[in-house]
């Protein structure tokens, strides 16, 4: 698969985006940054950690990039979910939130999804719950707690 996605990585110039490039290139470059970083090509995980570092440095006030999964920084980007108003911020943190790679935090992020009052909606906890769900480390916490609450959640 990577064979396939590092031309059409460095084809859209990688991280490096551009106000004038048009709409299809900012859909392409997402989908070619999601796909070589889960399949775990260096250029496309060092950037994403080194994004992630600004980001925190600069307390949320650049743009968002997906947690790699430390506890400081799931903290901080739960703390950036909360205090958003853009809806398209939150949806986009919901689901970088379940890529942590610890099975604790994943854990902990199911419970607070469907935790009345812990900060998520309630229309939004599928979104978690999906979101731990497509994580390899998350897959059998998901099933486990979906089996395990299932007359809970089905209420």
């Amino acid at each position: 698969m990577l064979s396939l996605l590092e031309p059409l990585y460095t084809l859209v110039g990688g991280f490096e985006e551009h106000q004038d490039d048009p709409q299809l290139l900012h859909y392409t470059r997402s989908l070619a940054l999601s796909w070589t970083c889960k399949l775990g090509y260096k250029d496309c995980m060092d950037n994403s950690v080194s994004l992630y570092q600004a980001w925190m440095a600069s307390d949320g006030s650049t743009s968002a990039v997906s947690p790699n999964g430390r506890e400081e920084a799931w903290n901080f980007a739960w703390e950036q979910y909360l205090t958003t108003n853009v809806a398209s911020q939150k949806d986009m943190l919901l689901s970088a939130l379940g890529c942590a790679k610890e099975v604790w935090l994943l854990s902990r992020y199911l419970d607070t999804a469907f935790m009345e009052g812990a900060g998520i909606r309630r229309q939004d906890a599928s979104t978690v719950f999906r979101a731990v769900a497509k994580n390899d480390i998350g897959r059998d916490l998901a099933w486990n707690y979906l089996r395990d609450r299932w007359d809970f959640l089905s209420d």
